[in-house]
């Protein structure tokens, strides 16, 4: 039975290729009929739903697709009789406000598309539910910048910031936004608006000092708050390090071959998201980037066993039907794993508080993108924590974290060179604690929101062939607010400036190139054509809906963390399309790489 692909014949050296990935689109010759799977996939729901438990949506990567989401989350809610009170989004949320935010966002060309945010951005429409998110890969990074410390991006719509705590309902979500890469890891924030095309990739990668104020807040929760979790809940949009040895990873690698020469070397995932879970040790850890569900369940060592050691040391999980941590070889089987991993933890009580089993036990969950017949969303219930005297009935800050970030601000750096920060953490005192929760007003004011530039206006599509110029440095006064409030300067934001925003009001010629030279020199306008073609360094991946997330083969030569996964048994006839790239091979696995 010949296959066919995306609805067409399979391209490439003309050998039978499994029709569409797992959960995608797959044709047959057979009358012309498609699987029969559902465009929604049931969500999972975790926990037990209680008088006292919170519901909790959790999104893999967004891609834009917020209407998709709040929609597939309203049929749920109207299913179950069950309202979802706070949404989480792991990443790639690319909050695109216009066509100039496309200038910040590293997706090539043909991938662009302005999603849905920019109507929630206008008012046009309001996020039904409240939602928290984190950066990943793809983003608009000038207006998340703009609020490196977090703030509402649109009405019920809050960014966490390039690390943050928050507070809902008693309940402590920790996050850290961007990808690893070793090269920036310990550099300063040096990125400027408008960004070249090193920086545009830059700009997202996670950064040691923002690490660190994570770690520093895990010891100061855990001197003052023995008894709790330091967070209840961690986002980060990439995986920590060997957090698959603790799951199905035989079934990963079923879903995911690709992934077998990283598995096999320890570096499939973040080697700093390693460190926090080993220091923060939350009940629970959210991820995506990867583009498949995977789940697992890490057993962490006692606290008076780690004192023992110089670092904490993973340990296999208590797992059902998981394999061992030795990867097994690829099989040329096409056989589809019926094993799944099943927490071992009392799920009659919630994981951040009491003495039960799941105390140091961190549950581990990834999703895929949003697309149809795709996993992309779960639910968890987690009980309030038992002593929180949390009031607000929406976000508020957390004053540890504030302490931390009051002490660690002159770590803060625009500097292209290494920022050395300290190999202990920061002492802070209760005494500093408590000057947050008597000077700082602790609830997030949910009207704080206030637009910087214009929204798109018209339909989303079709996209303009050239853009419009990029968007001068903005700066934001929700960031202006929280940084007076705790006394700092600015450092690597800048302050609100009402004379930019006009300037980016006024209307602009789409083929005109704006170069300032600041307030010393001059600004020149040209109306040379603004470059709008496809990069001849990007594999064109075509997807079954719309894909954003192509190969970018300079990340391919740094490291293969930051691929875009979208790859699985088409991948060598999609790539017999792209120019000047062959196929390698690793290990058992397939990578492109670049002719010299």
């Amino acid at each position: 039975m010949r296959s066919f692909y995306r609805g067409g014949p399979s391209r490439g050296s003309g050998r039978d290729i499994r029709g569409g990935r797992r959960g995608g689109r797959r044709f047959h010759n057979n009358n012309g009929r498609r699987n029969d799977t559902p465009i929604d996939l049931d969500i999972e729901e975790l926990g037990v739903v209680s008088e006292t438990s919170v519901t909790i949506a959790v999104e893999g990567c967004c891609h834009g697709e917020l209407d998709v989401i709040y929609e597939r989350l309203a049929r749920h809610e109207q299913a179950t009789g069950r309202l979802v009170d706070l949404l989480l989004c792991c990443g790639d949320f690319q909050s695109v406000r216009n066509t100039a935010d496309f200038h910040s966002m590293a997706v090539p060309p043909k991938y662009r598309t302005l999603g849905s945010f920019y109507r929630y951005y206008s008012g046009q429409q309001r996020a039904p539910t409240l939602t928290v998110f984190i950066g990943g890969n793809h983003e608009a990074s000038q207006p998340l910048q703009e609020l490196y410390c977090g703030g509402w991006v649109a009405p019920n719509i809050y960014y966490l910031g390039a690390a943050g705590v928050v507070r809902y309902k008693g309940i402590r979500i920790g996050g850290i936004s961007g990808i690893y890469k070793p090269h920036d890891y310990q550099k300063g924030r040096f990125e400027t608006f408008p960004l070249d095309q090193s920086a545009l990739r830059s700009i997202y990668h996670v950064r040691e000092v923002d690490v660190y104020r994570m770690k520093c807040y895990a010891q100061t929760a855990k001197t003052f708050r023995p008894e709790s979790s330091v967070v209840n809940i961690m986002l980060s949009h990439d995986w920590p390090r060997g957090i698959e040895q603790h799951g199905n990873t035989e079934g990963l690698l079923k879903k995911k071959p690709f992934f077998r020469d990283e598995v096999q070397h320890n570096c499939l995932g973040s080697p700093p998201n390693e460190e926090l879970l080993q220091a923060i040790k939350p009940p629970w850890w959210f991820s995506a980037h990867l583009h498949v569900k995977f789940k697992a369940t890490m057993r962490h060592s006692k606290e008076k066993d780690v004192k023992q050691q110089n670092n904490l040391q993973l340990t296999p999980s208590q797992v059902i039907k998981s394999s061992p941590t030795s990867v097994p070889p690829s099989s040329t089987k096409d056989e589809k794993s019926n094993e799944t991993t099943e927490f071992i933890a009392m799920t009659g009580k919630d994981p951040c508080s009491g003495d039960d089993l799941t105390d140091m036990m961190t549950q581990f969950l990834s999703l895929d993108k949003c697309l149809p017949r795709r996993h992309f969303l779960s639910i968890v219930h987690i009980e309030k924590p038992i002593g929180e005297d949390d009031e607000s009935s929406g976000l508020s800050y957390d004053p540890e974290w504030l302490a931390v970030l009051r002490k660690t601000h002159h770590f803060s750096s625009t500097s292209r060179g290494p920022v050395q920060v300290p190999v202990d953490a920061v002492s802070i005192s209760r005494e500093e604690i408590d000057v947050i929760r008597s000077s700082v007003s602790l609830n997030i004011d949910p009207t704080a929101f206030q637009p910087t530039v214009p929204a798109h206006q018209g339909p989303p599509a079709p996209l303009p062939r050239q853009l419009p110029p990029p968007l001068h440095p903005m700066g934001n006064p929700q960031t202006d607010d929280f940084l007076r409030k705790l006394g700092l300067d600015h450092i690597i934001t800048i302050p609100y400036s009402v004379n930019r925003v006009e300037d980016a009001k006024a209307p602009v010629d789409e083929n005109e190139i704006i170069i300032d030279y600041g307030e010393a020199g001059s600004t020149i306008h040209t109306s040379l054509p603004v470059e709008d073609d496809d990069d001849a360094n990007v594999i064109d991946l075509y997807d079954s809906e719309q894909d954003e997330n192509a190969i970018d083969i300079d990340d391919i030569q740094d490291e293969g963390n930051e691929i875009d996964l979208d790859i699985q048994d088409s991948q060598r006839a999609q790539l017999n399309d792209a120019e000047h790239v062959e196929t390698s091979t690793i290990g058992n696995s397939k990578r492109p790489r670049v002719n010299s």
